[in-house]
């Protein structure tokens, strides 16, 4: 394996990377940086998908989210006039079924979590209700709600009131601009999916070229590289002759520019890497049907394929898989932050601010300029397994890159480290999984243990 970095670097497997295969678990050697396992396969489909489906490499039926509560795994048409509405089965964050839309948080604290939005005039504590419903979680049923409405949680506690993001928003708005944006209520299955035949190239034959999204390319007139600026370098990156690219973190971040290691909303997008402007579109939409039309698959119907800086994401992994490149997404779990908002995750359901072991998701404990989860806690470690997860069913990526799994260990999260890569390799068996460690950590390299990254 190859390793080719944009950022002037190049890695070499035999140096840097170890492949593993299997579920022999091994951990890396004290001077190794990075330790991979396997790869992945990509089941050929119609052409042109506009429809939800089972994950790519797998053949399993992915329930909806109405039938399993899972985020992200799709929707479910039902009648409501004949179907009770039971909370306690509604997903995590906010999804639209069937024409309505169900909310779920968990805010342990709280007195009291409202639902808001453009469709109600932002009313603060006079907003929709949302149940307390078992577990620690609030849930609400909302009728009437579309694709692209915004919204925002209001949380009542003893420490504060106010709004709040929802932690598993699929996107963030433009306008207003981060940290200040709402949450867009998403249908990720209505993207219309190209089917190329792609499949991951395996491990030992895999050629990674990094990048940061932001730096890569900028077009004329942009402050910063967009998701798809790198569409547009698409043929120039496979005359290259890698067959994946790796893009530093490419959720939402604090105090951008930045690398990305510093996420708050990790289920959204960078806003900074999206196109805003329908004119700016008009042009990304002609580029992209032409690289299409180049290598014969039909184009996209229309430019609201690209509206929003979630599906210009999905854009990307579209067509780097018709231009037979694999994407592995370089993720954040040893941390979050370095730069919350009053409206960010931070003390989610607004205990006093005080003791920082009561900011929910979060201890005490700074790594990286950034907080360390709360591991012990399981809704932290099903939020950090889910988002990693939606990256499989909702964008479709190929395998992943764990920044800083020392991190996670040192913390903890040796359980959440297990926990995910099990369901991982359920989601997408062989998907390569490579993970960035620290000789640092506490933990004593072994020939074969239960991590499986």
């Amino acid at each position: 394996m190859i390793f080719r970095s944009a950022l002037g670097e190049d890695f070499r497997g035999d140096a840097r990377f170890s492949t593993i295969h299997g579920n022999l678990g091994h951990y890396p050697s004290a001077d190794q940086d990075y330790i991979s396992l396997g790869s992945s396969y990509h089941e050929p489909q119609s052409n042109l998908e506009t429809s939800a489906s089972a994950p790519i490499g797998t053949n399993k039926k992915v329930p909806s989210a109405i039938e399993i509560g899972v985020h992200g795994a799709g929707r479910k048409e039902f009648d409501m006039s004949s179907t009770p509405v039971d909370l306690t089965k509604t997903a995590m964050g906010g999804n639209l079924v069937a024409g309505v839309a169900t909310f779920r948080v968990w805010a342990p604290h709280a007195n009291a979590v409202y639902f808001c939005g453009d469709f109600n005039a932002w009313p603060k504590a006079a907003g929709v209700p949302l149940t307390k419903i078992g577990g620690d979680h609030w849930a609400a049923f909302v009728p009437g709600l579309k694709e692209g409405d915004q919204y925002l949680f209001y949380v009542n506690d003893l420490g504060s009131q106010g709004y709040k993001r929802d932690p598993r928003a699929r996107e963030l708005t433009f306008t207003p601009v981060f940290p200040q944006s709402n949450c867009a209520l998403r249908d990720p299955s209505l993207f219309p999916w190209h089917n190329s035949g792609f499949r991951t190239p395996d491990f030992n034959d895999l050629v990674v070229y990094q990048l940061h999204v932001g730096t890569f390319q900028l077009a004329s007139g942009n402050k910063n590289g967009y998701f798809l600026d790198v569409v547009s370098k698409l043929p120039y990156l496979a005359s290259l002759g890698i067959n994946a690219i790796e893009p530093l973190p490419v959720t939402e971040a604090a105090n951008y520019p930045s690398l990305g290691y510093n996420g708050t909303d990790l289920y959204s997008p960078e806003q900074e890497y999206g196109e805003a402007d329908n004119s700016g579109l008009a042009k990304y939409f002609s580029t992209v049907n032409s690289l299409l039309a180049l290598r014969g698959q039909p184009a996209y119907p229309s430019s609201a394929v690209l509206s929003g800086s979630a599906n210009q994401l999905r854009v990307l992994v579209d067509l780097c898989h018709v231009y037979g490149i694999a994407v592995l997404f370089d993720v954040v779990y040893g941390h979050a932050g370095g730069g919350f908002d009053d409206a960010s995750l931070w003390f989610m359901d607004r205990m006093p601010t005080g003791n920082l072991n009561d900011s929910l998701y979060f201890t005490d404990q700074a790594v990286s300029a950034g907080q360390a989860f709360a591991y012990w806690k399981n809704d932290v470690k099903q939020f950090l397994i889910d988002n990693a997860s939606s990256f499989y069913q909702e964008y479709r990526v190929d395998g992943f890159r764990f920044d800083q799994v020392s991190d996670m260990d040192s913390h903890g999260g040796w359980p959440t480290c297990q926990n995910m890569t099990d369901t991982l390799h359920f989601l997408q068996p062989g998907g390569p999984l490579i993970s960035r460690w620290s000789s640092t950590s506490h933990r004593t390299p072994t020939v074969a243990s239960s991590m499986r990254f």
